[in-house]
């Protein structure tokens, strides 16, 4: 079964070094719900000071459970993951949290 099938929302996350974007579109019963956050208090160290990382996000939103998965774009040679820095996290729980609430979830 295709993956992309059973995800429900889809997100873009923008990580600068003192910059995270994230923007989440979730569609339940045909109409779309869409949230973003910025968070520019945030010292990204991963992050040279003129790089910028892109994630993208397939999330599976059900009432009693959420599933992320993430595809990182430009970051080759860095070590460890972007969306496990606690500030990249933070900001994409908080915009899956206004998808929800949008939602009614």
């Amino acid at each position: 079964m295709n993956d992309a099938l059973t995800y429900n929302a889809f997100g873009l996350v923008t990580i600068q070094k003192n910059k995270v974007f994230a923007t989440l579109t979730m569609v339940k019963n045909g109409r779309s719900f869409s949230r973003t956050v910025t968070d520019e208090d945030v010292l990204i160290k991963e992050v040279g000071s003129s790089e910028s990382v892109a994630v993208t996000l397939g999330v599976t939103i059900k009432k009693d459970k959420t599933q992320v998965t993430a595809h990182e774009i430009g970051t080759q040679g860095q070590e460890g993951l972007m969306v496990e820095i606690p500030q990249v996290s933070h900001c994409i729980n908080k915009v899956i949290d206004l998808v929800k609430i949008a939602a009614g979830i």
